[in-house]
């Protein structure tokens, strides 16, 4: 048993993803993420944007075989999350019940709707995720066309994100689906995250690092880390370097 001893229990939300995606024992899973749920209310917090328990514990109480149970979790999260309002939780909550829905047409919708919530807010990565879900059940739902179209845009918010994983998700759907997803570069400007590219512009102007960290809003050593990568991928050794290689 968890006990609810203060926010570091918290972190058994996103542990128990974690193990959900190592393929751990699903029954396990959900008892560590409803004892998560527990000690969340035990300490009054009740927001699904700062604890994301029933996430993990429905899908894996339906890993379990309890889907009716699942379901039930599911619902309470979409009732929180609509209660906070926040575009990012109300999202996942859609997801969630897209992925126990008994019938494809119902997870299109769910998950429609998902994207409609999250466009236009500031939860990049969620939004991409909720498009490679479209984009994958819509395949399943036999619209190929559709599918793609809404992968290509999944897989340009997962690369502008960073994010890896799902980005290769979304390229394995896409060559499901029959098209031929882009490679990701992996030198030259191309190559550049939208942070990179940002601190890449700025240093190549003649800001310094500290200036560079004042306008970005982050620590001198961020920048450092960034421009060590950005050499790598320019195939550069020095800051004079940078415009001409930015052209390039």
């Amino acid at each position: 048993m968890l006990a609810a001893e203060g926010p570091v229990h918290l972190l058994g939300g996103p542990r128990a993803r974690l193990r959900l995606a190592r393929g751990d024992a699903p029954a396990l899973v959900a008892r560590e993420a409803l004892e998560v749920g527990r000690a969340a209310r035990e300490l009054g917090v009740l927001n699904p944007a700062m604890v994301q328990w029933r996430v993990p514990a429905a899908l894996a109480l339906h890993a379990d075989g309890r889907t009716e149970q699942a379901r039930e979790l599911a619902g309470e999260e979409w009732a929180a999350a609509r209660a906070w309002g926040a575009p990012a939780p109300v999202g996942r909550a859609l997801r969630l019940l897209a992925a126990l829905a008994p019938r494809r047409a119902d997870a299109v919708e769910l998950l429609r709707e998902a994207v409609t919530v999250l466009d236009g807010s500031m939860a990049r990565l969620d939004r991409a995720a909720a498009r490679a879900d479209l984009g994958t059940a819509l395949h399943a739902a036999g619209f190929t066309a559709d599918a793609r179209s809404v992968l290509r845009i999944a897989l340009d918010t997962a690369e502008q994100c960073d994010a890896r994983p799902l980005a290769e998700r979304v390229r394995a759907a896409l060559r499901a689906a029959g098209a031929r997803p882009r490679r990701a570069a992996l030198s030259g400007p191309a190559a550049l995250t939208p942070s990179e590219l940002r601190v890449a512009e700025l240093a190549a102007a003649g800001a310094t690092n500290r200036v560079v960290a004042q306008q970005l809003f982050v620590t001198p050593k961020t920048v450092e880390v960034h421009l060590s990568r950005i050499y790598r991928k320019l195939g550069i050794t020095a800051r004079t370097q940078l415009a001409a290689a930015l052209r390039g």
